[in-house]
C-alpha cells in the first residue's frame, strides 16, 4: 500500500482533503462514514466542502458559496436526525483549522475552515471547510425519537405553489406550514420564483415554491398529490386564520392570533374569560378595581420585542398548529381537575425554546409584581390579585420570588 495509508487513521478529514485536491480542489463537496482510532476503534462521518454549493437563485447573479454555516447546517441535520442537541463553541485547539473559525461541535467533533497556510500546502482552495462527528459518542445517547426508514422505490410527484405575502415574512413561516401541513409524504422543496412587479403591491412579493411529494409504499396519482397540495394551501384557513388577513399585521399580533384560534374553534369565548367575569363581579359589588399592568404597557412588551424575537415567536406559533387543540383539551383537563401546576407546565412549554420572549412575558413582569405585591404588603387591608396561571409555576414564579423576600405564599384549596 502506500506509505501515506500505512497506519491508522484518527480523523476521515486528511483523506477527503486528498480526495478534493485530486480533483482539482474547486466546487468540491466530499462526505465519509468510515472508522477511525482515537485510540479505540471508532465510527466517525465527516465533510469537506468549497466552492458553489448552489447555482444562483432567483434575482442572484452570483452562486452561493459553501462556508462554515452550510457546512454547521449539515451537521446540525446530522444531529437532529440522530436526536442529539450540542452546542457550538468557539475553540482554536485544532491546529489544522484557522484559530478564529473554528468550533466545538459538544463533546462529539469540530468544524471549522483550514488553516490557509495548510490549505495552501495541501492544493486546496481558500475558505474550504471540513467538520466530523464521532458517531459512536453519538449513537450511544439516549435518542429516543430517532427513527429510521428505508428509501422508497416508487417515483416521485411535482406539484407547485405561488404565495403572495409581505417581504417582511421570512420563508421560515412558508416553509414550517407547508412541512407541517403536508406531512411524511412532502420529501422536499424550494423556492423556484420570486416574483416582484406589476400587480404586486410594493411591499409583497409572490413565492413560487416547488415541493416533491412520495409515499413509501405505493405510486402517488395525481389526485392525492393535488389533495395534498389543497391542504398545504389551506393549513393556517384549518384554524379559522385567513393568511392573507395575518399579512397585514405585526408578527407578534399574528402569533397571538395563531395562538387563539384554536380556543375559539373549540367554542371558548374570550368574554367570559376570567377577567373580564373577575371585573364584571367587582363592580357589581361596588369593589375598587386596580391593575398591574396598563393595557398599552401590556402592548408594548410584545411591540417592542426585537424583530427577530417576533419572528421566532410567530414561527413557533405556527408549528404549534398542528397540536394547538390537544394542548389546548389538556389545559382545559388540568384547570378542571385543579391542578394549576400542571396547567400552567403546559402553558410554559412552548417558552423554553423563546428564553428572551420568557424573560420579557414571565420573568420580568413576575419580579415586577412580587416588588409591588411586597410593597402593598407594608400597608394594612385586604386586597384580592388575579394573574395568569402560566405566572404561578417554575422557579421564576410569582411565589418563588415573594419567597426571595421573604414572603409565604399559601395555595388555599
Amino acid at each position: 500500500g502506500s506509505p501515506d495509508t500505512a497506519f491508522l487513521r484518527n480523523s476521515l478529514i486528511p483523506g477527503l482533503s486528498d480526495a478534493a485536491q485530486r480533483n482539482g480542489s474547486k466546487d468540491q463537496f466530499w462526505f465519509e462514514i468510515g472508522k477511525v482510532f482515537t485510540p479505540k476503534e471508532a465510527r466517525s462521518v465527516a465533510i469537506l466542502a468549497s466552492g458553489a454549493l448552489l447555482p444562483p437563485g432567483v434575482n442572484e447573479k452570483a452562486e452561493t458559496p459553501a462556508d462554515f454555516y452550510s457546512v454547521k447546517a449539515a451537521m446540525e441535520d446530522i444531529l437532529a436526525a440522530i436526536g442529539v442537541s450540542a452546542e457550538f463553541q468557539p475553540t482554536d485547539q485544532d491546529a489544522r483549522l484557522h484559530p478564529f473559525r473554528q468550533a466545538a461541535i459538544g463533546d462529539y467533533g469540530i468544524i471549522g475552515e483550514v488553516h490557509p497556510a495548510l490549505a495552501a500546502e495541501l492544493g486546496l482552495a481558500d475558505r474550504t471547510v471540513v467538520a466530523e462527528l464521532n458517531l459512536e459518542r453519538l449513537l450511544q445517547q439516549d435518542s429516543p425519537d430517532l427513527k429510521v426508514k428505508s428509501f422508497s422505490r416508487h417515483p416521485a410527484v411535482r406539484r407547485d405553489v405561488a404565495v403572495l405575502v409581505k417581504q417582511t415574512v421570512p420563508f421560515k413561516v412558508l416553509q414550517s406550514t407547508i412541512w407541517q401541513a403536508a406531512g411524511p409524504v412532502l420529501e422536499r422543496l424550494w423556492v423556484f420564483d420570486d416574483f416582484r412587479g406589476p400587480g404586486i403591491p410594493e411591499d409583497s412579493h409572490s413565492v413560487g415554491i416547488g415541493m416533491i411529494f412520495r409515499k413509501p409504499d405505493s405510486t402517488f396519482t395525481d389526485e392525492e398529490a393535488n389533495q395534498v397540495r389543497d391542504e398545504i394551501a389551506a393549513a393556517l384557513q384549518s384554524v379559522g386564520l385567513d393568511p392573507a388577513q395575518l399579512e397585514s399585521f405585526e408578527p407578534w399580533f399574528a402569533s397571538t392570533l395563531i395562538t387563539m384560534a384554536p380556543m375559539q374553534k373549540l367554542g371558548f369565548d374570550p368574554s367570559s374569560g376570567a377577567e373580564k367575569v373577575l371585573t364584571g363581579q367587582a363592580r357589581a359589588t361596588a369593589k375598587k378595581i386596580g391593575a398591574l399592568e396598563t393595557m398599552d404597557q401590556q402592548i408594548g412588551f410584545f411591540d417592542t420585542l426585537p424583530e427577530d424575537q417576533q419572528i421566532k415567536f410567530l414561527i413557533s406559533a405556527v408549528r404549534e398548529l398542528p397540536e394547538a387543540q390537544k394542548v389546548t383539551s389538556a389545559m382545559i383537563g388540568s384547570w378542571a381537575a385543579g391542578k394549576p401546576d400542571r396547567l400552567a407546565a403546559v402553558m410554559n412549554d412552548g417558552m423554553t425554546e423563546l428564553p428572551e420572549i420568557k424573560k420579557v412575558l414571565l420573568t420580568d413582569r413576575n419580579r415586577t409584581w412580587a416588588d409591588w405585591i411586597a410593597r402593598r404588603m407594608e400597608q394594612p387591608g385586604t386586597i384580592f390579585i388575579a394573574v395568569g396561571a402560566g405566572h404561578l409555576a417554575g422557579k421564576d414564579s410569582v411565589q418563588a420570588m415573594l419567597k426571595a423576600k421573604r414572603l409565604k405564599a399559601v395555595r388555599i384549596n
